[in-house]
């Protein structure tokens, strides 16, 4: 798997779509903290997280779901997300 690009075959998953997911999931487990009981609110602060990224929700929902099915990339995403 070529580690920098933006598009993957159907089934891949690049190193740079998984970097930017943990750095997005990070932000997010972030704005969670912070907003607490008002979380369901802060949706449009989470899209904006994820877009700032240059992900779309899609993307980013695609790629956290295949995470939970595969612990490999489970744990890629997550050391982006502790590394942002």
């Amino acid at each position: 798997m070529a580690g920098n690009r933006n598009s993957a075959p159907q089934g891949e998953i690049s190193d740079t779509l998984v970097q930017k997911v943990g750095v997005a999931l990070g932000q997010i487990a972030r704005i969670k903290e912070t907003y607490g009981e008002r979380f369901v609110k802060a949706q449009t602060v989470i899209a904006k997280a994820v877009s700032r990224q240059g992900l779309s929700v899609e993307q980013f929902n695609r790629v956290v779901t295949a995470a939970k099915a595969d612990p490999d990339l489970e744990q890629r995403v997550l050391a982006a997300a502790r590394a942002a």
